[in-house]
């Protein structure tokens, strides 16, 4: 009798498991874009979710038709690696940082290059403010530039001597701007009052950083193979997010902030719920590094950017 109550709990535990393996795949692949000839590094929608732009190690940044998967245009000029790529607020400008020392502002409807701005050395990262005004970009000189968008007028450079900026982020919320180090340190910079407040932390390089829709969380990947939540007010760690076997190199909250997306060199793509720090699923495909991640504006997208060459766009509605 127990040997037959042993198997049968047995039986149950079992397909409790494969539940919640079935659960953890159940995360539909919508699309996989194709055109790249080289490592995807950064993606990112346009803000009416028609588009999404890609940067390469193939000196490009090409915008996608997300109703059809092709290629709508391709952005050339740079003469090394595109690492990021950034929309302004009303979509009609992008934005690319290059490992050539400059950025690049396109006229999205033309795809005309309207403007170059120039790094003293490799650029990590790019990002333009909600309100449009303005563009920063991270350096590997340790360096991060602050840029009037519309005029190219420089007007701040924040020289940090923390190792190289290897990502920006402007809050949705306020003048905060965040950029992490590859010391591990992490910034929060209020460029309207010129404070400048540090998160410290114990491990090295900080690749990737974004906040939450309200402005109140900092999500950081990091070397450490974790992701971590920060309370923006305190400076505080509030949460570790660790399931990953590499790097964390790429996070993205959801547009109702429930929801974390992490990208690793584990070739893997995890959601989390940001309020238990549960791991929600787990996306498998890609066959080398998630090097970026964002979530389409209506929630029901996360593009993932790899390392393999491609974009996979994955049906996340539901999911939180």
């Amino acid at each position: 009798m127990r040997r037959q109550i042993w198997l049968a709990l047995s039986l149950v535990l079992l397909g409790a498991s494969f539940a919640l393996v079935a659960g953890a795949e159940s995360v539909p692949l919508v699309r996989t874009l194709i055109a790249h000839t080289d490592r995807v590094y950064s993606v990112a929608f346009s803000p009416d979710g028609t588009l999404l732009a890609s940067g390469s190690r193939d000196r490009t940044v090409k915008l996608w038709n997300l109703a059809t998967g092709q290629v709508v245009r391709t952005l050339s000029g740079h003469t090394d690696t595109v690492a990021s790529v950034a929309f302004s607020p009303d979509g009609k400008l992008i934005a690319s940082g290059s490992w050539d020392h400059t950025v690049r502002v396109w006229s999205v409807s033309t795809g005309a290059l309207l403007r170059t701005l120039t790094h003293a050395d490799s650029i990590h990262c790019v990002a333009i403010s909600q309100d449009g005004k303005s563009l920063a970009a991270g350096a590997k000189d340790n360096t991060l530039k602050l840029w009037n968008l519309a005029s190219g007028a420089l007007a701040y450079v924040v020289d940090s001597q923390a190792g190289s900026v290897l990502f920006a982020t402007f809050s949705p919320t306020a003048t905060l701007l965040a950029f992490g180090h590859g010391d591990g340190t992490v910034m929060l910079w209020d460029y309207a009052t010129g404070q400048l407040r540090t998160i410290t932390a114990d491990w090295l390089y900080v690749f990737c950083g974004a906040f939450s829709p309200d402005g109140t969380v900092l999500a950081t990947g990091s070397f450490d193979k974790t992701a971590k939540l920060w309370n923006v007010a305190t400076g505080q760690s509030m949460r570790t997010l660790a399931g990953h076997t590499d790097t964390v190199f790429s996070v993205a909250f959801s547009r109702d902030g429930r929801v974390l997306a992490s990208g690793s060199f584990d070739k893997t793509v995890k959601l989390w719920s940001v309020a238990t720090g549960q791991e929600l699923r787990s996306l498998v495909g890609h066959s080398d590094t998630v090097s970026s991640l964002a979530f389409s504006p209506d929630g029901r997208l996360l593009a993932s950017g790899s390392m393999d060459n491609t974009v996979k766009l994955w049906d996340v509605e539901g999911v939180h």
